[in-house]
């Protein structure tokens, strides 16, 4: 029995790659000797734009990844391997989108929570977007981030503090976008400033 000679081809060239653990090389060829088995290592990488891409042309809660590897022996025998991958679509769920402030004594700032949920396997990325005018009145403790996976914890908190600058009826939308999906939550902002001062000692404001 002669030594068997082979290479592993990638027909797709794609996201999966192989490498193969314990086994001798010659001329750049692969060598198995009779009775001899071998490691093989698979690894799937996949960048943020493909994901992206992927997940964005796709109406269902998963996307599938699947490419084929080919070992081609010296004898003249090939066989093929069937490599897949299913990742879930991230998807957010906002504990509130209506947002009410109440009255504000000018000067000070409220603050409320919008808790992002995140209940699939997948990770996802968020950005949030206020309008440019009401940047002044209304902020974040951050305006971007990650909500892991449910395996993780699956849980973020956005803290909003509205502080108005002058004796205003304030209602305007800010925009929660799932960057992964491109899915965009909305979240109804309301709140009045005052200067009368018997709201200057409101309880939840600072």
């Amino acid at each position: 029995m002669s030594v068997i000679s082979f290479k592993i081809e990638n027909e797709s060239k794609g996201h999966f790659s192989v490498t193969v653990v314990s086994c001798k090389q010659e001329n750049n060829l692969l060598c198995l000797k009779p009775n001899e088995s071998i490691a093989v290592t698979v690894l799937f990488s996949l960048s943020f734009v493909d994901f992206k891409d992927r997940c964005r042309c796709n109406e269902f809660k998963e996307v599938c990844f699947a490419e084929r590897i080919k070992a081609v022996f010296s004898n003249g025998f090939k066989q093929a391997f069937e490599l897949s991958v299913k990742l879930d679509v991230p998807k957010l769920v906002l504990s509130s989108t209506n947002l009410e402030f109440g009255t504000v004594f000018l000067g000070r700032t409220c603050e409320s929570v919008v808790l992002l949920s995140n209940n699939t396997l997948s990770d996802a990325l968020w950005s949030l977007c206020i309008p440019s005018e009401f940047q002044s009145v209304l902020s974040a403790n951050s305006n971007n981030g990650i909500v892991v996976s449910k395996q993780k914890s699956g849980n973020e908190s956005i803290h909003l503090r509205f502080s108005p600058s002058s004796e205003n009826i304030y209602k305007f939308v800010a925009f929660l976008h799932n960057e992964i999906t491109g899915e965009i939550h909305q979240i109804n902002i309301s709140g009045t400033g005052s200067a009368n001062e018997k709201f200057s000692d409101t309880w939840q404001c600072t």
